[in-house]
């Protein structure tokens, strides 16, 4: 009789023992997919606000699940805009959807869901256009990929999102306390970094390592990558043309061209990035803007921390010019373009900035 009430509290035990288990995380992924901090499956629902915080995390999420109308995206040469100015300028709904030392897989992965998301209709992508995806090889690695997870249609692979204590404890449970407490980010500052940096001729200098000279390469080496991945922007603008491409070519600072001189592949960036040009101009959907030959802003070396990244001061300018169509290229105008910008780049005396 005995052994027969041991028997009953052991097993009576075993089953509350489970059952808490099972409570515990059936709450547990609850409150994840609830709180729902990297937008996988939702848009914010009350009380929780809108932060964006981590772009290899939420792009993708933000992308499918967000009502919006217009998507601002590229590297970290895009992260310091501000999407009021956008919204303001261009009368438009912004999400920034940046990725930091992004490729052009990161850049499809973000404009397949978004293409997807069948909430809203998109009418401008903002695109910060760098020459050195097309030079890179078509099919070599991605550095910044999104967990894939957060983007394959496997719901099995979900387990690691739901049921991932550093998804709950570093940003389910903070968005939480954030949004109850109203002390959520403006997203303006979404990604930005140029309050961390010093920018100066000396920042920018200290940072620049001279590479050894080496011989001239031919102008047509990068010609056969070029090709490739333009197509893989391009197929978006041919199957859209009711959203207006806005394409960008970003100031990366003389010390950049410097790099390439000596590299030997400075007329081949320049070729390249006339290719890339040549290619969008074809689409009546597109308005290229070019930024990277500008004297004033790309030879005055206080606008960077280092050979490519600008203040804010110039995102600001950009949009700015963007809109009043100032920087504008077109098919009447880029091969005069071209050709002072290589007369330019080619010929400036970089050994001056050395002295």
């Amino acid at each position: 009789m005995k052994n027969k009430k041991m028997e009953n509290k052991y097993n009576k035990f075993i089953l509350v023992f489970f059952l808490s288990f099972f409570i515990l995380i059936i709450s547990f992924v609850a409150t994840i997919i609830y709180i729902d901090p990297f937008y996988h499956y939702h848009s914010p629902i009350a009380p929780i606000k809108f932060m964006q915080e981590n772009e290899a995390y939420q792009n993708v999420g933000i992308a499918k699940n967000l009502v919006y109308d217009s998507i601002l995206t590229g590297s970290s040469m895009t992260e310091n805009f501000k999407v009021s100015q956008f919204n303001q300028l261009f009368e438009c709904d912004t999400v920034k959807l940046s990725v930091s030392g992004g490729r052009l897989p990161n850049y499809e992965i973000i404009l397949n869901e978004a293409l997807k998301n069948d909430k809203i209709k998109i009418k401008n992508i903002f695109y910060g256009c760098d020459i050195y995806s097309y030079i890179n090889d078509p099919n070599g690695a991605v550095e910044h990929e999104i967990p894939q997870y957060l983007y394959d249609d496997n719901i099995f692979t979900d387990v690691k999102y739901i049921l991932n204590k550093t998804v709950m404890f570093s940003h389910a449970l903070p968005l939480l306390k954030n949004s109850i407490n109203n002390s959520i980010q403006d997203v303006d500052y979404s990604y930005v970094w140029y309050m961390d940096y010093n920018f100066s001729k000396t920042s920018a200098m200290k940072n620049y390592i001279r590479q050894n000279s080496e011989e001239k390469k031919p102008a047509d080496i990068f010609d056969e990558s070029v090709k490739i991945n333009c197509e893989k922007i391009g197929k978006y603008i041919k199957q859209n043309p009711d959203i207006e491409f806005n394409i960008f070519f970003p100031p990366y600072s003389i010390l950049y061209y410097d790099y390439f001189n000596r590299m030997g592949k400075l007329e081949a960036l320049l070729y390249s990035q006339e290719m890339v040009t040549e290619y969008f101009l074809q689409f009546p959907n597109v308005k290229l803007s070019s930024f990277f030959a500008d004297e004033n802003i790309i030879c005055n070396l206080d606008n960077y921390k280092d050979y490519s990244h600008y203040s804010e001061r110039i995102n600001e300018y950009m949009v700015k010019k963007m809109k009043t169509g100032e920087y504008e290229l077109n098919n009447d105008n880029y091969k005069q373009y071209f050709e002072q910008a290589r007369n330019f780049l080619c010929n400036y005396d970089y050994e001056q900035l050395f002295e």
